[in-house]
């Protein structure tokens, strides 16, 4: 009888977390690769892209009517770094 959902997580979160992690990538791909969103509904690549080219242009007209609510490149790579920092941090203190 095959396993459910819940069982193959239940299996996975008993591996290492680097086995955890290559479990998931191997899996998001294969979602990836058979057009399926996250919910496992199909996408339609037509729907998908104006979807995107919406957001691009959202996001435009938001910068333009504030340029503030930019920021440079350095500076958000600097802070996402911080971040993953942190959070390696807690997963150390956690595992402790």
């Amino acid at each position: 009888m095959p396993r459910t959902a819940d069982q193959l997580a239940a299996e996975v979160r008993a591996l290492p977390p680097a086995d955890q992690a290559r479990v998931l990538a191997l899996v998001i791909a294969g979602l990836d690769d058979a057009g399926l969103d996250d919910a496992g509904e199909a996408e339609d690549p037509a729907e998908v892209e104006a979807a995107w080219l919406a957001e691009v242009d959202r996001r435009e007209r938001a910068l333009d009517a504030d340029p503030s609510l930019s920021q440079p490149a350095a500076e958000v790579f600097a802070a996402v770094r911080r971040d993953l920092e942190d959070q390696r941090g807690d997963r150390r203190r956690r595992r402790g």
